[in-house]
């Protein structure tokens, strides 16, 4: 398997499937380079979280909601319209 920063991204944020998370552990702890890359990894993931949850998000204006809540509203409704225009009526 070849290790790169991607998947040593994966690998900390817990988002590779059990036997690959597995098989790069096992190469990890025999790769003493592996290992430290990853640990430099670690370091600055947990910095961005840190910064991240600090920060706020303004909740969005009422009148935006609104708004999207219209837009999807339409989109359903011209899904189900477009949905039955292709269906074939075989009435005998």
């Amino acid at each position: 398997m070849k290790i790169d920063q991607d998947l040593l991204t994966a690998y900390l944020e817990g988002h590779l499937d059990d036997a690959t998370f597995n098989e790069l552990h096992t190469q990890l702890l025999a790769d003493p380079k592996g290992a430290e890359v990853l640990k430099m990894l670690d370091v600055c993931d947990s910095t961005y979280r840190q910064a991240f949850k600090a920060q706020t998000t303004p909740a969005l204006p009422a009148h935006l909601v609104q708004y999207l809540v219209s837009l999807l509203a339409q989109h359903a409704k011209h899904a189900q319209l477009s949905k039955h225009k292709h269906v074939k009526s075989y009435d005998t």
